[in-house]
């Protein structure tokens, strides 16, 4: 099997439009070798040019030849999923890294999962281990319209008594400080969305005892806060004696 640190050029088998702005495609090896396997949380990037790659997370199916991704197409955005909405279709071949985990799905007891939007994505294999692994978990998906939540029929389907809908034009509106101050306090949260929804997790999660149990991932870096200057400065790694 191939290691997760090299590129490798994948062809685009299926394309669905699962709402008005959300796509699904999905990805084989050009000769039908096996993909490297991949846990929930895990993101892969797609190459889209010289300086232009996006992270994408992988979503859980019962194919494991194969890597899924969901893209939210936005034409207001910074390019990259206006570019694979216009461009990207079946018999496209891309260049892909990864798979790589910066969000990795821990063992526990009790889940909280809150999704913000197009974040529902690295969830939905979190939600289906920690059903098959007899916790007790509850995923909040809210959204502005539930017509572009994807895969909001498909959750609620199979896990009909653990799947709460927060339709912001419903008006029905998710409170995180509600949620999690009724949880117990070894409860993990894994939260995916907007940047407004991971600062209310991490604020209402704030007490250092719960800090452990507190896992966001974010679209993007987090922005700095305030002025800092760019200026030079020197690294030492301590084990290889290099400066």
């Amino acid at each position: 099997m191939a290691s997760t640190d090299e590129a490798r050029m994948l062809t685009v088998t299926a394309r669905q439009n699962l709402t008005s702005d959300v796509v699904e495609l999905t990805l084989r090896s050009l000769d039908g070798s096996p993909l490297p396997a991949w846990k929930p949380g895990a993101h892969i990037d797609l190459r889209l040019g010289a300086d232009l790659v996006r992270q994408y997370s992988l979503i859980q199916t019962d194919d494991p030849s194969t890597w899924t991704i969901a893209v939210l197409v936005e034409p207001e955005g910074r390019g990259g999923s206006k570019l694979i909405g216009e461009t990207v279709h079946v018999g496209s071949v891309v260049e892909v890294g990864g798979p790589r985990n910066h969000f990795p799905f821990v063992t526990g007891d009790r889940y909280l999962f809150i999704a913000g939007g197009i974040g529902v994505t690295p969830l939905i294999g979190m939600c289906r281990n920690a059903q098959a692994d007899g916790a007790d978990w509850r995923l909040v998906y809210a959204g502005r319209n539930r017509l572009k939540m994807a895969y909001v029929d498909q959750l609620e389907a199979e896990f009909p008594d653990r799947v709460e809908i927060y339709d912001l034009s419903e008006g029905q509106l998710f409170s995180v400080e509600d949620a999690i101050s009724e949880l117990d306090t070894d409860t993990h949260v894994y939260c995916c969305g907007p940047e407004s929804l991971l600062d209310a997790v991490e604020d209402a999660m704030g007490a250092p005892s719960r800090l452990p149990y507190v896992h966001v991932e974010r679209f993007r870096p987090r922005e700095p806060a305030g002025f800092s200057e760019n200026v030079e400065f020197t690294v030492y790694a301590q084990t290889s004696d290099v400066e």
